[in-house]
């Protein structure tokens, strides 16, 4: 397994084409993603996203059947199988 990066849920960083992308290529090479977001509101800041992008972006890595884990979980996974 390896770290695939730190991909931002900000709506103009992370638009849903290029998280199909980001998916798939985590699937292939079996890595990792870690999702950041500073707020989740309508009237969101510069490093924000909207609660519908946010709902989209959760909707689409749960449909991918992607394993979703906090950080410890997944370095457990790895380092002790």
């Amino acid at each position: 397994m390896s770290l695939l990066g730190i991909t931002a849920l900000e709506r103009h960083l992370l638009p849903m084409d290029r998280l199909a992308s980001v998916l798939d290529t985590a699937k292939a090479t079996n890595a990792w993603i870690i999702f950041m977001v500073h707020d989740i509101q309508d009237e969101h800041s510069d490093c924000g996203t909207t609660p519908a992008h946010y709902r989209s972006v959760v909707e689409t890595v749960a449909a991918s059947g992607i394993d979703v884990l906090p950080v410890k979980s997944a370095a457990a996974r790895v380092i002790f199988g």
